[in-house]
């Protein structure tokens, strides 16, 4: 991960930024290569605004881990360079924003609401910053925003956890290489 995040600094450029954004390292994963296919790895970072998680910003890196040096192989970037200044967490405690996220959705004392803690995210138009939750049994996330109080909801069914087995070969080829 460190490597990986020198490399980003050194090179903004590969995320199409002239400057990097505040990431956080989220994950890195290795893929173990096989038949003579190297290892790959893949390295997820995450931006964030004064501590918290840019929803749907990151930057993906994925290296092939090669015996002789480790490439590069692709940079995919999703950041956002103008989040205004102006915005600040810890306006509303989690306290105050399941109450307001209560009161607008109409919930009773006994429905199950899990917080998933203060992010910053695009709603309405502009950047908010805004205290997440999900209220099982009825398959909603919502948001609560921490300036105005006002909830936001959304179906949170595309949450719900997938397992299963992947199965295929790998070919490899060179597509610009003609073969007669």
């Amino acid at each position: 991960g460190q490597q990986v995040w020198s490399y980003l600094l050194a090179q903004p450029s590969v995320m199409g930024v002239s400057s990097p954004p505040l990431l956080r390292l989220d994950y890195v994963r290795v893929v173990p290569g096989i038949q003579g296919i190297p290892d790959t790895a893949y390295v997820r970072f995450v931006q964030t605004y004064k501590g918290l998680d840019v929803i749907g910003a990151q930057v993906i890196v994925v290296v092939r881990l090669d015996t002789v040096a480790n490439v590069v192989t692709s940079v995919e970037t999703l950041v956002y360079t103008a989040i205004p200044t102006t915005l600040q967490p810890g306006t509303m405690d989690e306290a105050q924003a399941l109450s307001q996220l209560r009161g607008n959705l109409g919930l009773t004392a006994t429905a199950t609401v899990r917080s998933h803690g203060e992010r910053v995210r695009w709603l309405r138009g502009q950047w908010r910053i805004v205290r997440e939750f999900t209220v099982r049994g009825l398959d909603v996330c919502a948001a609560v925003d921490e300036v105005t109080g006002q909830a936001d909801a959304w179906d949170a069914r595309h949450y719900e956890g997938l397992s299963g087995a992947v199965s295929g070969r790998l070919v490899l080829f060179n597509p610009r290489k003609s073969i007669v």
